[in-house]
This record gives structure tokens, sequence and C-alpha cells, in this order.
């Protein structure tokens, strides 16, 4: 694969999904389905943790906290992100045209390869840790409540992916097992997204770093 850019593919997919990229269809529509879906999972989050708020449930207070957060902040980053999307709409069409220039000078190109080579795998990294970790932390109280009932053991408990307070008749199928896989579908869309975040930026560190070396490289030559 012959790479021309420092955004890996796998990037500017997600880049388009979220409606960052540059000319994307519907972005604000995406935009806003994205942060709506972020804020209601976040309502019946902040629900749970109001009505465990005290010493008896301490316990489950604690348990529920960093996935809470982890929204929340996660919430904040991508606000953040398309608040400020004219500037990184900018940042990118710059980045095209430092690829544009450094076409013509085969040293400059062989040094913006091999950060963008370094770019894609990060990206992956990212990628990869994220989904790893998502399925893990996500899916790991519903795998135990599997497994408790196929043991036929006395636990009656039916968790959700997130620590989340719904009504009473939420608990009850088919209700309870398609909340789980909405909430779960979520919850790795969550990971996912700060995934490209992290990704995006690094992606942007080592695009910076490469004009660096290339400025860097010039001044040695007229020094």
């Amino acid at each position: 694969m012959i790479i021309t850019s420092t955004v890996s593919p796998l990037l500017k997919i997600g880049l388009r999904i979220f409606g960052v990229w540059p000319d994307v269809p519907y972005a604000a529509f995406r935009r806003l389905i994205h942060v709506l879906s972020i804020l209601i999972v976040q309502y019946f989050q902040y629900l749970y943790i109001y009505a465990h708020c005290r010493l008896g449930e301490l316990e489950n207070f604690v348990e529920s906290l960093p996935a809470t957060f982890y929204y929340s902040l996660t919430c904040i980053k991508v606000m953040t992100l398309w608040i400020h999307h004219r500037i990184v709409r900018e940042v990118l069409a710059t980045m095209d045209t430092d690829w544009c220039e450094c076409v013509n000078v085969d040293r400059h190109l062989h040094l913006m390869k091999r950060k963008a080579r370094l770019s894609h795998f990060c990206v992956n990294i990212w990628l990869s840790l994220n989904t790893i970790g998502g399925v893990i932390y996500f899916g790991s109280n519903n795998a135990m409540a599997i497994m408790h009932l196929v043991g036929s053991d006395n636990n009656t408990s039916r968790p959700f992916p997130v620590s989340v307070l719904f009504p009473l008749d939420a608990e009850q199928s088919p209700i309870y097992e398609i909340l789980v896989v909405i909430l779960f579908l979520h919850s790795m869309l969550v990971s996912y997204t700060v995934a490209f975040l992290n990704a995006l930026i690094s992606t942007l560190i080592l695009h910076v770093s490469g004009q660096i070396d290339i400025i860097s490289q010039g001044l040695k030559m007229y020094l």
C-alpha cells in the first residue's frame, strides 16, 4: 500500500463517522445523534449514582463512578472537538498541503513516510487496546451473570454493561436482553470514540514532528 498521508484510512473512517472530516454529509446531524446518545445514557448513570449515594451501598456507588466519569469526559472531549471543528478541518487541509509539497523532495518524502507508518501503527494500537479493554470491562458483568445462570446458581441479578438505573420492568425479558445489547454496543462506540480521539492527537503530533525534522534538515543545509 502506498502511503500518501499521515492520517490512516481507519482514522479517516472514524472522523467521517463522527462528522469531523471535511465535506462529510449530514455532519451536524451525526454530531447531534452522537452527543444525545451519550447524554441519555449519562442521565440513567447519574440516576444510579444518586440512588446509591449512601453508606450502605458504598460499594455499588464507587463501582459506578469510573464508567460514568469515562462517559462524561468523552462527551466533553467530543463537544470540544466539534466546537472547534473548523480549526480541525483547517489543520487536516494543511496536512494534505504538506504532503503535496514534500512529494517533490525525495528526502522529505522518505521522512514523512516513516512518520506516517508510525502514525498508522499507533492508530491500530489505540483501536486494538480500546476494543480489548471495552469488551473486558463492559462485558464482564454480563458474562458472569450468564455463567451463574448456566451453573444454576441462586444468583438472580441481571446486570447491565454500565451501571444505570432503569424502571423495574427493564429487567424483564425481552426488554432486558435488548437493553443489554444496546448498552454494550453504545459502550463500545464510546470506547472507539476515545480511541479515535487519541489516535487523532498522536497523528497530529507525529505529523508536526515530521515537519520539524524537514525544517531542521533545511536549516542544516544552509549552515
